[in-house]
């Protein structure tokens, strides 16, 4: 990533959503629906992570239970998470960004 791509990802965090990091909303048959990230399948059971914070926060669903399951719009990264920091803080986090190349 360019340091503006990864600028406008902070900024903008539902502008574009990663496939590694996107969710998915999973409707399921009596209307309700589940938000998370699909994790693993197994013997007709999705385990689905439903924290962006600690993908170990599962929980496990039928697969016959499944209605419909869609990508999420909206970025598992708070919105305005920049706010918080001053010029020099903002300077700090982009040059460790840029680092990790």
């Amino acid at each position: 990533f360019q340091l503006v791509d990864m600028a406008e990802a902070i900024i903008e965090p539902n502008k574009v959503i990663s496939d590694q990091f996107q969710f998915s909303v999973i409707t399921k048959t009596d209307g309700s629906f589940v938000t998370g990230k699909v994790v693993n399948e197994h013997n007709g059971m999705l385990e689905v992570a439903i924290s962006p914070f600690d993908f170990s926060q599962t929980m496990e669903l039928p697969e016959d239970q499944v209605k419909s399951i869609k990508p999420s719009q909206v970025s598992p990264m708070p919105p305005a998470l920049i706010n918080r920091l001053n010029e020099k803080e903002l300077k700090d986090l982009m040059g460790y960004l840029m680092s990790l190349k």
